[in-house]
């Protein structure tokens, strides 16, 4: 009994104890509870600043890029403007603000007396510069056309003073065919007379008279020349002889029925009228299908391609095809400049007239008018020359380099100039003699 009494107030003696430590550690656990919650409290204000500052970072990082960019802005701007970087600026304006000799109100006239020079200047057409580009292009082109019709009309002139006398008569004959029978006073009194009711100004009756007997006279020689002469007989075909024959026929008829020449045979009494007038109906058709083309004299034409070079229209074109060189012509492409013939070394093309009704109907299609086989080189087989050309050169000179095309003749230049040189065939002691000299 003694034993558990004594054990019992040990165990009252731990639990009194054990009560103080646990008030003790209450009264712990409030103080730190009491600290942790002031901790929260500076923590949350911490962050609440922390949040404030990190937005202010981000506006002022924001505000940072607008000025930069403003500031760029302003740069490129004065770049493009008057050429003139900011650095350099600032420069100046520390040179002026030194030597600043305006006030702030004569500054402000100023600059309102260029802005009123600047609104007068208008609106700016900002479409200017494309404006010019085409302008210029344009310019550019008719320039060229004007160029190209300065070198027909010089080309023409040469033509011209290789045959003088034959061209200015073949000039006359073309004037009187124009202005006889519009300027005849017979012609324009029937157009007064038709419901057109036209009038214009005649050219005398003698002057009507003299221009068509020239006319007929130039047509005879013209027949005669062609007949007379070898060269132009061969040259010439039945549609030449018909074209100055339909040409002349109206101005005969014509001539005959105003002065009555033969008024004492009844039939041209009755009907030389009658015949003038289809003459002229067959001479009007016949000028719808006539042309007046290239042609190249196959006797003559060595096939060396100077006149598609020349030719400002591309009418005539050489084209290589296979062994072949090919010339073929557009008809309605050509403006008669005479650039070919006065190009031709061989004297092989020319323009003449030509009757054709295919011709007239093919519009867009070209006519081969002449072909001639090309060279092949003996050493590495590529073709490098006409035949007619090397034949027409090889008249001149005989030697076997010739027949090398331009690559090869470089290559043998060795062997070439061994041949051409005084010694080649000699032997070594002539070589040395003086008498060679």
């Amino acid at each position: 009994m003694a034993d558990d009494e004594q054990s019992l107030s040990v165990l009252y003696e731990n639990l009194k104890r054990l009560e103080s430590d646990l008030s003790s550690n209450q009264s712990e656990y409030s103080t730190i509870d009491s600290h942790l919650q002031d901790h929260d409290g500076q923590l949350t204000t911490i962050q609440s600043e922390r949040q404030q500052t990190l937005e202010k970072i981000r506006m002022l990082e924001l505000d940072l890029s607008e000025k930069r960019i403003m500031r760029d802005n302003t740069a490129g701007k004065s770049q493009e403007r008057y050429h003139i970087s900011i650095g350099a600026l600032r420069m100046k304006q520390k040179q002026d603000d030194g030597n600043l000799q305006m006030s702030i109100p004569e500054m402000e006239k100023e600059l309102e007396r260029f802005r009123i020079k600047i609104n007068r200047i208008g609106d700016v057409n900002l479409g200017a510069i494309k404006e010019y580009e085409q302008l210029s292009e344009r310019f550019n082109f008719l320039s060229t056309q004007h160029d190209d019709l300065e070198k027909a009309i010089s080309d023409l002139h040469k033509v011209i003073s290789k045959r003088p006398v034959y061209t200015t008569l073949r000039y006359i004959f073309h004037a009187c065919l124009v202005v006889v029978p519009i300027w005849f006073s017979g012609h324009i009194v029937l157009w007064e007379e038709s419901s057109f009711e036209w009038y214009w100004t005649a050219i005398p009756d003698e002057w009507a008279d003299w221009m068509t007997l020239l006319l007929l006279f130039l047509a005879a020689c013209f027949i005669i020349r062609r007949v007379v002469f070898s060269k132009i007989r061969l040259n010439s075909s039945i549609s030449d002889f018909f074209l100055i024959i339909i040409t002349g026929f109206p101005f005969l008829t014509g001539y005959f029925l105003t002065h009555g020449t033969l008024d004492s045979i009844s039939f041209f009494e009755n009907n030389m009228l009658t015949i003038h007038i289809m003459g002229g109906e067959a001479f009007m058709i016949v000028a719808v299908f006539l042309f007046c083309r290239t042609r190249l004299n196959i006797e003559k034409c060595i096939t060396c391609g100077a006149c598609d070079i020349s030719c400002p229209t591309g009418t005539l074109e050489a084209i290589d095809e296979g062994l072949m060189r090919i010339f073929t012509y557009s008809h309605y492409q050509c403006i008669c400049c005479g650039a070919c013939i006065n190009t031709c070394p061989e004297e092989a093309a020319e323009l003449r007239h030509e009757i054709s009704i295919a011709r007239f109907l093919k519009i867009a299609s070209k006519q081969e008018i002449r072909s001639g086989k090309l060279k092949t080189c003996e050493e590495c087989g590529i073709r490098y020359v006409p035949e007619p050309q090397l034949d027409k050169i090889s008249q001149d000179y005989s030697f076997d380099y010739t027949h090398f095309c331009t690559r090869c003749r470089k290559v043998n230049i060795g062997e070439v100039l061994l041949k051409l040189s005084p010694w080649h065939g000699q032997t070594g002691a002539q070589k040395h003699d003086g008498s060679v000299y």
